[in-house]
């Protein structure tokens, strides 16, 4: 956050992207298992991980490219599973809490940092509801694309949970089940069962493929452990590539989470975008994530992307604040206003994987808050704000030099776009006043 920056009088437009992190796959937690030697592949993951005590639920959201309408996912646990312990949840569940904490673009004005207007300027007061509406409108006309690209997978899911007590069973299983193991599995298998570990088998016939890709409905799964992990070996059997997960964990204790087992790097933010440079804001910061993990993981590494009550928000994306609803449906049960979420975005080469993720909790309450938040360029706010990648002008403009009359500079197309979540969802949010 940039030193001073006030409650605003005035309430700008927020965009919350979900990132389509160009130059990877997002991995699965599991594996996808098919009768063919190729099965589906992973397009994009998220999970929202809850730990409250040694209860922990997990929510996961899959995209995936197939050309068959059936398969398998196996899923490792830590802990005993009941099938009464796992279900599917709407697709909206996890977009909602995407949607509230992935990396935003915020545009500033000269009043809004430094208060040279009053709330009843129009720049500050009634401009922002044209504003809204031209970004909904703008929205809204990308919405029936946006559908078809990310087609849900309706059909049945079949949930079963699986105490294997050695890998030749869980072979044993799969035969029977008709389905093709794929190379490497075995030994992974064998490691988990030697540890523990539970599965659960989601057997998902689908009324129809596209080519384009399926969402997946999101599988719900929660149990006991003494551990906060997240099982992503499994899924580095089927990579072409580098691979992402990113994760949203909410926990009760007021404290930020972190990965033990791997190294933590920084992202740059707090600077301005230019959009006048070419590129989108998706391809913006997918590139400037990449050059530091690049510099700083050694082939595994993540970056801390949001650390937030999730009551709160400043500035608010992706529907505002999460409700106590929006928590109760992703497993939170405990006092919403004792909820913190990390978002953790984790990127990692096959032969960099060591084990799965260890998750720590730091347990401290503190007032510490972090998001990856970029503020659209303005050359007034040079002396405000560094321009990403490059640093703070040598002659910096100022807001001295901005006239403040100009009903374009005011608010003529002062967001020009409003960005859309997973699901058509509209992202698009208000300074607090």
């Amino acid at each position: 956050m940039p030193p001073s920056v006030p409650a605003l009088k005035s309430m700008g437009i927020a965009a919350s992207l979900f990132l389509a992190l160009p130059s990877s796959a997002l991995a699965f937690c599991g594996t996808y298992l098919s009768s063919a030697e190729s099965p589906p592949q992973n397009a994009t993951s998220t999970v929202v991980y809850v730990r409250e005590g040694n209860r922990t639920t997990i929510t996961m959201s899959n995209d995936i490219l197939t050309a068959a309408s059936s398969f398998t996912m196996l899923i490792p646990t830590p802990g005993t599973l009941l099938e009464s312990d796992v279900k599917v949840v709407e697709p909206g569940v996890v977009a909602r809490v995407e949607g509230y904490a992935s990396p935003r673009l915020v545009e500033y004005t000269c009043e809004d940092l430094h208060g040279t207007s009053s709330i009843g300027d129009a720049a500050c007061g009634c401009a922002t509801d044209a504003l809204i509406d031209l970004a909904l409108s703008t929205a809204l006309d990308q919405l029936p694309g946006l559908l078809d690209r990310l087609d849900i997978g309706f059909g049945s899911y079949e949930i079963s949970t699986l105490a294997a007590d050695s890998q030749e069973s869980l072979e044993a299983w799969a035969t029977e089940q008709g389905l093709f193991l794929p190379p490497g599995s075995v030994e992974l298998l064998e490691e988990y069962v030697t540890g523990g570990t539970n599965f659960i088998s989601v057997k998902v016939d689908l009324d129809s493929v596209r080519s384009g890709g399926i969402l997946l409905k999101p599988i719900q799964f929660s149990y006991e452990s003494d551990m906060m992990s997240l099982p992503i070996r499994l899924g580095t059997l089927n990579a072409g590539g580098s691979q992402d997960v990113v994760m949203h964990v909410i926990t009760d204790t007021g404290g930020a989470v972190g990965i033990a087992n791997y190294p933590e790097f920084e992202v740059e933010s707090d600077c301005m975008y230019d959009d006048d440079r070419g590129g989108s804001f998706n391809n913006f910061y997918d590139d400037m994530y990449a050059d530091e993990w690049d510099r700083n993981a050694g082939g595994a590494g993540y970056v801390t992307e949001y650390l937030w009550a999730p009551t709160g928000c400043d500035p608010c994306t992706g529907g505002g604040p999460l409700t106590e609803e929006a928590l109760r449906d992703v497993g939170y049960q405990g006092d919403p206003n004792n909820a913190v979420l990390t978002r953790l975005h984790m990127r990692y080469v096959p032969g960099a994987v060591e084990g799965d993720l260890m998750l720590y909790d730091t347990g401290r309450r503190s007032a510490n808050q972090h998001q990856q938040r970029y503020i659209l360029y303005n050359p007034s706010l040079e002396s405000d704000f560094p321009v990403c990648g490059e640093g703070f002008s040598n002659n910096p403009g100022t807001c001295e030099d901005d006239t403040g009359g100009s009903s374009e500079a005011q608010w003529g197309m002062m967001f020009p776009v409003a960005w859309l979540f997973a699901l058509g969802g509209i992202a698009v949010g208000r300074r607090r006043a």
